[in-house]
């Protein structure tokens, strides 16, 4: 298939909004002292003088945010200014409620009730959805993640036929039923370490698939709650016994994931990646 030729994003008319929560006040959370670092080189990335896509003041952090309000008024301000590019990254703890939908824990977030205290990813989606970008990219490292794109590509999903999702790509560092992973003692997860360093390549990387012994962000919690099973054991993933991973390089293009589950390549070279749990 002939694909067309890379177009970066105007920095003038794009934004960021870039997430995290390390900390938790309910004491069933773990922190991910992974998720500062996540933050602060993803940021040092994208705007970096020579080769990031945006300045530094049209890409916003949210680091340990405690309510919903804060994250929203930062997605809002960034949807409504967004013209070329709106990217949302997410990076933190992944948890399911009684019905198996993903929400997104901020730092307040009470595991026992997260329909109330965490951020529901197909709200996020929606504020994608509705933003008028060019381009709309939703980047979620986190367990359960892969939920975010199968909201979307569910036959008579709700979410779907509300919203004309054409350009809007989802990027998730694992499938909807398996944990995220961040190895102890680096300095990133291990899903933003691939992305992070297939930002900072020189050129595209080839396809490869590599294999490496990784620990789930939430060891020690079900992040479908206490009173679940984990869907794989942890350091695992559903098929080989370990997480692989496999990142295209510097800003390849990404592949567009439309409502009816079929893909296919688009323009707009961010990142592409296949998540270290695998998918």
């Amino acid at each position: 298939m002939r694909q067309s030729a890379p177009r970066f994003p105007d920095g003038v008319t794009s934004r960021a909004v870039l997430i995290g929560c390390s900390d938790f006040d309910d004491i069933g959370l773990p922190a991910i002292p992974a998720v500062g670092a996540n933050l602060a080189d993803l940021r040092s990335a994208l705007t970096d003088q020579t080769h990031g896509i945006l300045p530094p003041e049209h890409c916003r952090v949210l680091a340990d945010p405690a309510d919903h309000r804060s994250v929203g008024m930062a997605l809002a301000q960034a949807a409504r200014e967004a013209e070329d590019l709106l990217l949302v990254y997410y990076t933190g703890h992944g948890l399911l409620d009684e019905d198996g939908l993903l929400h997104l824990a901020l730092s307040s977030t009470d595991p026992n009730h997260v329909g109330f205290t965490g951020v529901p990813a197909d709200l996020v989606k929606r504020y994608l959805g509705r933003a008028r970008a060019h381009l709309r990219v939703l980047v979620l490292d986190c367990c359960f993640s892969g939920r975010a794109v199968a909201a979307m590509t569910e036959s008579g999903s709700l979410l779907s036929a509300q919203l004309d999702m054409s350009g809007t790509y989802t990027l998730t560092s694992t499938t909807a039923t398996a944990p995220s992973h961040a190895p102890p003692g680096q300095r990133h997860t291990a899903f933003t370490a691939a992305l992070l360093d297939a930002l900072n390549q020189p050129q595209p990387l080839p396809w490869t698939t590599s294999t490496s012994t990784s620990t789930p962000c939430c060891t020690g919690w079900d992040c479908r709650g206490r009173s679940g099973a984990p869907s794989t054991p942890p350091g695992t993933s559903p098929s080989s016994g370990a997480p692989s991973s496999r990142m295209q390089g510097r800003r390849p293009a990404m592949r567009e994931r439309s409502a009816s589950g079929s893909s296919r390549p688009i323009r707009r070279p961010i990142a592409s990646a296949t998540p270290s749990c695998g998918s």
